[in-house]
């Protein structure tokens, strides 16, 4: 074969404009979803901007709970009612409010292929 024969041309070339036409339809729904991820994540953003509130109130309240450890006598907090306290206090402590992450926007996909399939040659250089 010296040449591709016009049937694969023309195979090639429907094969191409597929190509083409899925890839523009791959674009479309890849900005839709950005889009929906920009909204997603600002609420993830409000979402963890509530954390840090309650993560500022849960401060509060472990430091008055320290302010109250400091106030009893060594004999309570050594103490079954100390030890219970100690849990409890410890509790509001070990609990995690870290952020959540936001998502990644979808990474933009190089569809090169229709591209690289169309600058292929159809017959030998000379």
């Amino acid at each position: 074969m010296h040449k591709l024969e016009d049937k694969y041309v023309d195979e090639m070339s429907a094969a191409i404009v597929e190509l083409n036409k899925v890839g523009e339809q791959i674009e479309v729904k890849r900005d839709e979803m950005s889009d929906k991820m920009a909204e997603f994540n600002q609420i993830m953003q409000n979402y963890n901007n509530m954390l840090k509130n309650a993560d500022a109130v849960r401060d509060k309240v472990i430091e008055a709970m320290h302010n109250f450890l400091d106030n009893q006598p060594t004999a309570w907090v050594d103490g079954e009612a100390g030890a219970k306290y100690l849990a409890w206090r410890d509790k509001w402590q070990e609990i995690d409010l870290s952020e959540v992450p936001l998502l990644d926007d979808p990474e933009l996909i190089d569809l090169f292929h229709a591209a690289e399939l169309e600058d292929l040659p159809y017959e030998p250089e000379d």
